[in-house]
């Protein structure tokens, strides 16, 4: 049997490291919202991610390839990667909740569940607002080199103004290609600016902004956190 002293120890022993864990987890995992672990809401509107099809015979040559190789990811948006034009997030926007499905991915289509999944595959997270985290897996790093390039060719011919069947030039084959082989800390000094909206987690009074950048390596997000106003019942 242990003696009174003993048994206080113990507690006190316990209490201490508990305290420190709870410290230390903030410094351990820096960009995980150890406290803000509720539901997180979304909002996401276009900024730069326009794609459509029908335009030139190159592009939906190069989409047919795209969506066949990566035909699992892209049933998980249920049907709505594509957007009116846009790739996710059209001018009218989407909402985005994790309440719409549990965090054990299921493999299931889910529209909400596959924007948190493209979103957790990035190779930066800038701005006072990096402490949440959506707690989904990312898609590949391929399929953003995959994206990318396509999006680039869609961008290069549309601006070039050519007709359907029109060949394209030698030089943007030459210009994508020069991009493509760029290193990740390159890309990281360009801007692509691919979505903006702002985040909200529950029981949380603040929001953050979110402006987010597409790399052949995954997305670059800046994220900047704004303190809630009080409401007056906040002091009963």
């Amino acid at each position: 049997m242990y003696g009174n002293c003993t048994i206080i120890n113990f507690l006190l022993i316990d209490c201490i490291l508990g305290h420190l864990s709870r410290l230390l987890l903030p410094f351990l995992y820096p960009n995980k919202n150890i406290y803000n672990m509720g539901q997180i809401s979304i909002e996401l509107t276009h900024d730069s991610n326009d794609f459509k099809l029908n335009v030139h015979s190159f592009i939906d040559k190069q989409y047919s390839f795209f969506e066949n190789k990566w035909k699992e990811i892209l049933e998980r948006f249920e049907g709505k990667f594509l957007n009116n034009g846009y790739v996710i997030a059209d001018p009218y926007g989407v909402n985005i909740d994790t309440s719409n499905f549990s965090r054990l991915d299921d493999g299931k289509a889910n529209f909400d569940r596959a924007v948190c999944m493209f979103l957790e595959n990035f190779i930066e997270i800038r701005g006072s607002g990096n402490d949440w985290s959506i707690g989904q897996n990312g898609f590949p790093d391929e399929f953003y080199f995959d994206l990318y390039r396509l999006l680039s060719y869609s961008n290069e011919i549309r601006d070039l103004g050519l007709e359907y069947n029109d060949d394209v030039p030698e030089e943007i084959h030459s210009k994508i290609s020069d991009k493509l082989s760029k290193d990740e800390e390159w890309h990281k000094n360009e801007y692509w600016g691919f979505f903006c909206g702002n985040l909200e987690v529950s029981g949380d009074n603040g929001n953050y902004s979110l402006s987010i950048q597409l790399t052949p390596y995954g997305l670059i997000i800046s994220s900047d956190y704004y303190e809630g106003e009080e409401s007056d019942d906040d002091w009963f």
